[in-house]
């Protein structure tokens, strides 16, 4: 095996400078390590010290090393870190010789191949600590740069010294029960994978025989859609028993053996003729070589799926009973579901160590969000990778919820419904699952049987009708259509606020009647011209296709500029303070504003001696 060491010196210019009780927190000595099948680059970074011992905090020593990804390989790796330790300053190295500091070993996710050296890191008296990354969480390189195992382990070594790595945490280990029951688990979904991909070869060989039930629609009692689906069909018993009895026939098939088969899957006469009629041409060399074969293997992978069933659930009753019934008290969580996402998040202390926030686990499971922001401005989301078997359990808990009418779960069943009357089916199929998740993660670490008594599906709801009640009580008695002061006027205005942010509006700014008329034939370039920065203003507006002032007030008023691309929270900031500059439109909310509309309306000059104003009919309606 090929091996090499240097050394060379390494600038870090954006290194921050640390107190010495700050160190260890951002690791002064850490190892990044590219790993693959045979074998494992590993890059080490650790502190300059001068001829005097003294550390030089900004700049820091890289070294890299090529070996062998087995036993050998990791006694090598700790023999050179040992010759490393022994070359540094005694104060500096001695607590990391005495195992009394361990030194991270960062290492990304592919799979069984980071297995040997975190297997014999956490077995032995091991001078390291393992870190797991994930790696598709990481920054993607430049088009045009380079990319080798020694750069991709010096990157990860850098950026973990930082901690700016996502995905950041000490690997741990499940405990060894939970790892078979982990094992038989992943089996399973193996075997589950491999039948649905028989399945659809079986479908795709009959509709090339003009078999096109899978390909067809039958009416449905669906709000949304009038026609469902039959594209599962061979997935069902009924479609397999239909093909076992065609197989038995060992004749050539008629009209009559068409009924006879359209029984099987609720299929009339007609339907029959019309979605069975291939199998009246079909060949028997066909059925009986290809087709039987197929279903003979079917049946084989569904036996091991029973098996394997069996063996998971056993385990799970004798040794985590209690864990098996937390999880079967959640919305859509049954038995083989609440062993799978168990087995894959492991026991209530692992979830302790490992996710400190509910949220942080929602990541792990895929089920998290992330946020694309750029200038203050939400551009888009993320889909963060995660752990594909345990987000798609949560989802099908989440489906199952939706579709179900256990009057248990009605009220979580509603709310997602109407998630997906407000946004789409995948949204709110996503947001339910995040809620069971939550549900099951809280359970777990209280040892207590799931509940939605705590849930709150109505909370923005309810905090909105709050607002209004409060300021409805504080205008208890006032009367618009007499005349009001400033103050309650004022708090007029932020009635209509809150009604507004109710509504989905921003109801705060209101048109200047006396500019109305010019809104229609005013440009935007003729407001946004005074600098550099306006005149780009202009330019983006004008992008995305805005033009009159009319069109730029509309959109002020119901908060719909951050829509608008390359428009950012700083530059509708900009947007608003120059439309009221200009007094295009006004603020209700505003004391000067009200204060120099009455000081207008009565051309008083003296503010003490404000006089009351009755609200005209036109007034009332610009400002609501």
């Amino acid at each position: 095996m090929r091996q090499k060491q240097r050394w060379r010196g390494l600038l870090k210019k954006n290194t921050p400078i640390y107190n010495d009780e700050d160190i260890q927190p951002y690791f002064p000595i850490i190892i990044g390590c590219d790993v693959d099948m045979k074998t494992c680059w590993n890059a080490i970074i650790l502190p300059r010290f001068g001829d005097d011992e003294v550390r030089n905090i900004d700049v820091s020593e890289v070294g890299d090393m090529l070996l062998e990804n087995s036993l050998d390989g990791y006694l090598k790796l700790v023999e050179w870190i040992e010759k490393i330790l022994s070359e540094l300053p005694r104060e500096f190295a001695q607590p990391y010789i005495n195992r009394e500091r361990k030194i991270p070993f960062v290492a990304e996710s592919t799979g069984s191949y980071t297995q040997t050296f975190l297997r014999l890191m956490l077995g032995t008296n091991s001078p390291f600590i393992p870190y797991m990354i994930n790696a598709g969480m990481q920054d993607r390189r430049g088009k045009g740069k380079a990319k080798t195992d020694k750069k991709d382990a010096i990157n990860i070594a850098k950026k973990g010294r930082t901690s700016s790595l996502v995905g950041f945490y000490p690997y741990q280990f499940l405990p060894p029960d939970v790892e078979g029951i982990r094992v038989l688990a992943r089996d399973r979904f193996s075997y589950v994978k491999s039948r649905t991909a028989w399945n659809q070869r079986l479908s795709a060989l009959l509709i090339y025989h003009g078999i096109t039930l899978s390909s067809s629609y039958e009416k449905g009692d669906k709000k949304d859609t009038p026609f469902a689906s039959r594209a599962s069909v061979w997935y069902s018993k009924a479609g397999l028993n239909l093909l076992w009895h065609l197989i038995d026939i060992g004749r050539a098939r008629n009209k009559e053996d068409l009924h006879e088969l359209g029984e099987f899957v609720d299929l009339t006469p007609h339907e029959s003729e019309v979605h069975l009629n291939g199998f009246l041409t079909l060949p028997d060399a066909v059925l009986h070589t290809v087709i039987q074969p197929r279903l003979n293997h079917i049946k084989e992978i569904d036996k091991r799926i029973t098996d394997v069933e069996r063996y998971m659930l056993t385990e799970m009753k004798e040794k985590y009973p209690r864990e098996l019934e937390i999880g079967c008290s959640c919305p859509g969580i049954k038995d083989i579901s609440s062993t799978v996402i168990f087995s894959e998040s492991g026991t209530a202390a692992h979830l302790q160590d490992r996710f400190s926030h509910v949220k942080k686990y929602q990541w792990f499971a895929g089920l998290g969000i992330g946020l694309q922001i750029t200038g203050g401005k939400l551009i888009g989301t993320v889909k963060p990778p995660g752990n594909m078997r345990l987000g798609w359990i949560y989802r099908l808990a989440a489906k199952s919820v939706m579709r179900s009418k256990d009057p248990e779960f009605e009220e979580l069943r509603n709310w997602g419904l109407s998630l997906q009357h407000r946004k789409n089916y995948l949204s709110a199929t996503a947001a339910v699952a995040r809620r069971i998740s939550n549900l099951w993660y809280h359970a777990i670490l209280k040892g207590e049987l799931c509940s939605l008594e705590h849930c709150n599906f109505h909370a923005v709801r309810d905090s909105r009708q709050r607002d209004i009640e409060k300021m409805t009580q504080v205008l208890t008695g006032m009367n618009i259509t007499e005349e009001m002061t400033v103050e309650e006027s004022l708090q007029l205005g932020q009635l209509a606020n809150v009604i507004g942010k109710g509504l989905g509006q921003n109801t705060v700014y209101v048109i200047n009647p006396e500019k109305k008329p010019v809104l229609p034939i005013k440009k935007v370039e003729d407001v946004f011209c005074r600098n550099k920065n306006e005149n780009r203003i202009a330019y983006f507006l004008k992008k995305a296709g805005i033009f009159e002032l009319e069109t730029l007030v509309a959109r002020a008023m119901t908060s719909t500029l951050i829509t608008l691309s390359q428009i950012g929270k700083k530059t509708v900031e900009l947007i608003i303070s120059r439309l009221i500059e200009e007094e295009y439109i006004f603020d209700v909310t505003d004391k000067s504003y009200q204060e120099k509309r009455y000081l207008q309306r009565n051309e008083i000059s003296d503010p003490d001696k404000i006089v009351p104003m009755k609200l005209t009919k036109e007034e009332e309606a610009n400002m609501f």
